[in-house]
């Protein structure tokens, strides 16, 4: 998950001061750099559970600039790839 200013194109990560985020009823730690530089988006993969799970961000001041954004990525194991696509592969040669 990260927040960035809404006109900078390359969405570089920039937390307002005013944001926190909990998680399952967990405060996470948001890195905000030294002066703004060096700020990381959050990597929620620690504190979520299988299941349902609760996110809360809350905002004590106005910070309409900021846009954030929460993706869901899946990752593969390199043997997953390769076997996904050896069978496409070969279900593709059958047809």
């Amino acid at each position: 998950m990260k927040s960035f200013h809404h006109e900078d194109h390359m969405m570089k990560t920039n937390w307002p001061a005013s944001v926190s985020i909990r998680v399952n009823n967990f405060q996470l730690d948001i890195n905000r750099g030294v002066d703004g530089k060096g700020q990381r988006p959050i990597y929620l993969k620690n504190v979520c559970q299988p299941g349902q799970n609760l996110l809360q961000i809350a905002v004590t001041s106005c910070c309409c600039v900021s846009l954030s954004l929460a993706s869901y990525v899946f990752v593969f194991f390199t043997v997953d790839c390769v076997n996904f696509v050896w069978e496409r592969g070969n279900d593709i040669g059958t047809l």
